[in-house]
Protein backbone atom coordinates (compact mmCIF):
# COMPACT_ATOMS: atom_id res chain seq x y z
CA UNK A 1 0.00 0.00 0.00
CA UNK A 2 2.66 2.40 0.77
CA UNK A 3 4.19 1.71 -2.86
CA UNK A 4 0.74 2.67 -4.43
CA UNK A 5 0.50 6.05 -2.13
CA UNK A 6 4.41 6.60 -3.29
CA UNK A 7 3.99 5.97 -6.87
CA UNK A 8 0.69 8.13 -6.93
CA UNK A 9 2.30 10.83 -5.21
CA UNK A 10 5.21 11.12 -7.49
CA UNK A 11 2.65 10.94 -10.70
CA UNK A 12 1.09 13.91 -9.10
CA UNK A 13 4.04 16.15 -7.98
CA UNK A 14 6.09 15.51 -11.01
CA UNK A 15 4.05 14.95 -13.85
CA UNK A 16 6.00 13.70 -17.20
CA UNK A 17 6.37 16.48 -19.85
CA UNK A 18 4.64 16.41 -23.06
CA UNK A 19 4.01 19.34 -25.70
CA UNK A 20 1.63 19.70 -28.38
CA UNK A 21 1.74 21.92 -30.88
CA UNK A 22 -0.96 25.58 -30.74
CA UNK A 23 -2.12 27.53 -32.86
CA UNK A 24 -4.27 31.21 -31.82
CA UNK A 25 -6.54 32.81 -34.80
CA UNK A 26 -8.12 36.27 -34.60
CA UNK A 27 -10.62 36.80 -34.93
CA UNK A 28 -12.62 34.80 -33.25
CA UNK A 29 -15.80 34.83 -35.72
CA UNK A 30 -16.61 35.98 -39.32
CA UNK A 31 -19.48 37.77 -39.52
CA UNK A 32 -19.83 38.44 -43.98
CA UNK A 33 -22.92 40.46 -45.53
CA UNK A 34 -22.95 39.11 -49.01
CA UNK A 35 -23.43 40.47 -51.70
CA UNK A 36 -21.62 43.81 -50.28
CA UNK A 37 -18.79 42.17 -48.12
CA UNK A 38 -17.80 39.14 -50.09
CA UNK A 39 -13.95 38.76 -48.57
CA UNK A 40 -12.66 38.77 -44.72
CA UNK A 41 -8.98 38.01 -43.50
CA UNK A 42 -8.11 35.63 -40.48
CA UNK A 43 -4.83 35.84 -38.95
CA UNK A 44 -3.13 32.22 -37.98
CA UNK A 45 -0.66 32.22 -35.36
CA UNK A 46 1.91 29.70 -34.18
CA UNK A 47 1.96 30.08 -30.34
CA UNK A 48 4.25 26.33 -29.73
CA UNK A 49 8.05 26.22 -29.93
CA UNK A 50 7.97 23.97 -32.90
CA UNK A 51 7.41 24.29 -36.71
CA UNK A 52 3.61 23.01 -37.39
CA UNK A 53 1.41 22.63 -40.98
CA UNK A 54 -1.54 24.26 -40.79
CA UNK A 55 -4.46 22.99 -42.80
CA UNK A 56 -7.69 25.32 -43.15
CA UNK A 57 -11.26 24.38 -44.93
CA UNK A 58 -14.66 25.11 -44.54
CA UNK A 59 -17.30 22.19 -42.77
CA UNK A 60 -20.43 23.03 -45.24
CA UNK A 61 -20.62 25.01 -48.27
CA UNK A 62 -16.95 24.07 -49.75
CA UNK A 63 -17.99 25.35 -53.35
CA UNK A 64 -19.13 28.47 -51.88
CA UNK A 65 -15.89 29.52 -49.85
CA UNK A 66 -12.76 29.79 -51.49
CA UNK A 67 -9.91 29.93 -48.39
CA UNK A 68 -6.54 30.66 -49.29
CA UNK A 69 -3.65 29.15 -48.68
CA UNK A 70 -5.26 26.27 -47.44
CA UNK A 71 -2.63 24.35 -46.25
CA UNK A 72 0.61 25.95 -45.00
CA UNK A 73 3.56 25.68 -42.77
CA UNK A 74 4.19 28.30 -39.96
CA UNK A 75 7.09 28.65 -37.68
CA UNK A 76 7.42 29.39 -34.02
CA UNK A 77 5.76 32.86 -33.36
CA UNK A 78 5.33 33.57 -37.21
CA UNK A 79 1.85 34.74 -38.50
CA UNK A 80 0.21 34.32 -41.14
CA UNK A 81 -3.08 35.80 -42.85
CA UNK A 82 -5.76 33.68 -44.32
CA UNK A 83 -8.18 35.13 -46.98
CA UNK A 84 -12.06 33.91 -47.09
CA UNK A 85 -13.74 34.86 -50.01
CA UNK A 86 -17.54 33.69 -50.83
CA UNK A 87 -19.79 33.61 -53.10
CA UNK A 88 -23.60 33.20 -52.14
CA UNK A 89 -25.07 34.80 -55.40
CA UNK A 90 -27.30 32.02 -56.67
CA UNK A 91 -28.88 31.65 -52.75
CA UNK A 92 -32.00 33.02 -51.53
CA UNK A 93 -32.13 36.26 -48.60
CA UNK A 94 -31.50 34.68 -45.18
CA UNK A 95 -28.67 33.70 -43.03
CA UNK A 96 -26.45 31.00 -43.39
CA UNK A 97 -23.71 29.65 -40.51
CA UNK A 98 -21.07 27.16 -40.74
CA UNK A 99 -17.42 26.60 -38.90
CA UNK A 100 -14.15 27.13 -40.21
CA UNK A 101 -12.32 24.81 -38.87
CA UNK A 102 -8.01 25.44 -38.69
CA UNK A 103 -6.26 22.24 -37.56
CA UNK A 104 -2.27 22.00 -37.02
CA UNK A 105 0.22 19.41 -36.50
CA UNK A 106 4.16 18.99 -36.13
CA UNK A 107 6.19 19.60 -39.22
CA UNK A 108 8.88 16.94 -37.26
CA UNK A 109 7.11 13.33 -37.61
CA UNK A 110 9.22 12.25 -34.53
CA UNK A 111 7.51 14.67 -32.42
CA UNK A 112 4.03 14.31 -30.89
CA UNK A 113 1.44 13.65 -33.69
CA UNK A 114 -1.55 15.18 -31.94
CA UNK A 115 -2.92 17.38 -33.97
CA UNK A 116 -4.98 20.29 -32.27
CA UNK A 117 -6.92 22.70 -34.01
CA UNK A 118 -9.54 25.67 -33.51
CA UNK A 119 -13.29 25.78 -35.13
CA UNK A 120 -13.93 29.71 -36.15
CA UNK A 121 -17.54 30.30 -36.50
CA UNK A 122 -18.85 32.16 -39.93
CA UNK A 123 -22.05 33.47 -40.40
CA UNK A 124 -23.15 34.95 -44.11
CA UNK A 125 -26.07 36.95 -44.12
CA UNK A 126 -27.35 37.36 -47.53
CA UNK A 127 -29.49 40.05 -48.86
CA UNK A 128 -30.76 41.43 -52.33
CA UNK A 129 -28.32 42.84 -54.39
CA UNK A 130 -28.59 46.01 -55.07
CA UNK A 131 -26.98 48.77 -57.42
CA UNK A 132 -23.48 49.73 -55.99
CA UNK A 133 -22.46 53.63 -56.45
CA UNK A 134 -19.20 53.58 -57.54
CA UNK A 135 -16.41 56.01 -57.02
CA UNK A 136 -15.79 56.29 -61.54
CA UNK A 137 -19.65 55.89 -61.95
CA UNK A 138 -20.32 58.88 -59.92
CA UNK A 139 -17.41 60.88 -61.27
CA UNK A 140 -19.50 60.06 -65.02
CA UNK A 141 -22.52 61.16 -63.92
CA UNK A 142 -21.52 64.49 -62.19
CA UNK A 143 -19.31 65.31 -65.45
CA UNK A 144 -22.20 64.63 -67.70
CA UNK A 145 -24.54 66.14 -65.73
CA UNK A 146 -22.32 69.54 -65.76
CA UNK A 147 -21.58 69.41 -69.21
CA UNK A 148 -25.36 69.71 -70.49
CA UNK A 149 -25.88 72.25 -68.15
CA UNK A 150 -22.88 74.07 -69.68
CA UNK A 151 -24.60 73.26 -72.97
CA UNK A 152 -27.58 74.46 -72.10
CA UNK A 153 -26.34 77.96 -70.61
CA UNK A 154 -23.94 78.45 -73.70
CA UNK A 155 -27.50 78.00 -75.79
CA UNK A 156 -29.16 80.28 -73.61
CA UNK A 157 -26.47 83.16 -74.23
CA UNK A 158 -26.68 82.44 -77.98
CA UNK A 159 -30.22 83.03 -78.86
CA UNK A 160 -30.57 86.21 -76.06
CA UNK A 161 -27.26 87.64 -78.01
CA UNK A 162 -28.90 87.10 -81.20
CA UNK A 163 -29.79 90.67 -82.55
CA UNK A 164 -33.41 90.85 -84.04
CA UNK A 165 -33.52 91.30 -87.86
CA UNK A 166 -35.94 93.34 -89.43
CA UNK A 167 -38.64 90.88 -90.93
CA UNK A 168 -39.91 91.06 -94.56
CA UNK A 169 -42.68 89.40 -95.60
CA UNK A 170 -41.64 86.38 -97.67
CA UNK A 171 -45.00 86.42 -100.23
CA UNK A 172 -44.25 89.92 -101.19
CA UNK A 173 -40.57 89.19 -101.59
CA UNK A 174 -41.35 85.89 -103.71
CA UNK A 175 -43.65 88.24 -106.08
CA UNK A 176 -41.81 91.44 -106.23
CA UNK A 177 -38.06 89.90 -106.34
CA UNK A 178 -39.46 86.60 -107.56
CA UNK A 179 -36.20 85.32 -110.46
CA UNK A 180 -36.32 82.10 -112.79
CA UNK A 181 -32.73 80.41 -112.91
CA UNK A 182 -31.67 78.97 -115.14
CA UNK A 183 -30.16 75.57 -114.81
CA UNK A 184 -26.85 75.98 -116.75
CA UNK A 185 -26.19 78.62 -113.68
CA UNK A 186 -27.09 76.02 -111.11
CA UNK A 187 -23.25 73.99 -112.01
Amino acid sequence: MKFFKLLLLILFLFPLPSQAVGISVSPSSVDLLSPNVFEKSISVKNISQEPIIIRVYADDFSNNLLIEPNEFELWPDQVSPVKITTDFENFSPGVQKTHISVLSKALDKRSFNAISGIKIPLTIYISESYFIWSGPLIFLLVFFGLLIILGLAHLIVIIFEKKSKPKKLPLLNLLIHHKKKKWYKWW
